[in-house]
């Protein structure tokens, strides 16, 4: 399933993307939020909570990201520059499951 990324907000040393459930922009809902921070930042935490966080160089080549708001070539610069940073994703729910967000609010845990 394709996932619309958005970069809501860049500061020093720290990222944040949306992250929707569709490619379709003016319906995608929004189920989770990547922090995303350079390789030096990463490097400064202790291993176990390096191990919560995932490596864009091995990961972005496994998924099927679109980023609809820039063009083409701009994307690309964008995906370039993010290879030697670390994402940890923040999962809100689950629109495979469930339609809208129901239940007790929660970070959503992938099995």
């Amino acid at each position: 399933m394709p996932r619309l990324r958005r970069c809501r907000s860049c500061v020093l040393n720290r990222r944040n993307t949306d992250i929707a459930d569709t490619a379709v922009q003016a319906s995608a809902p929004l189920v989770a939020i990547e922090t995303i921070v350079p390789t030096a930042v990463w490097k400064t935490f202790p291993p176990s909570e390096q191990a919560r966080w995932h490596y864009h160089r091995i990961e972005i080549p496994k998924v099927s990201a679109t980023m609809p708001d820039v063009s083409a070539a701009e994307a690309k610069k964008v995906v370039a520059s993010l290879m030697e940073t670390y994402g940890k994703v923040y999962i809100f729910w689950n629109p495979a499951v469930s339609k809208y967000p129901v239940g007790q609010p929660a970070v959503y845990r992938l099995p």
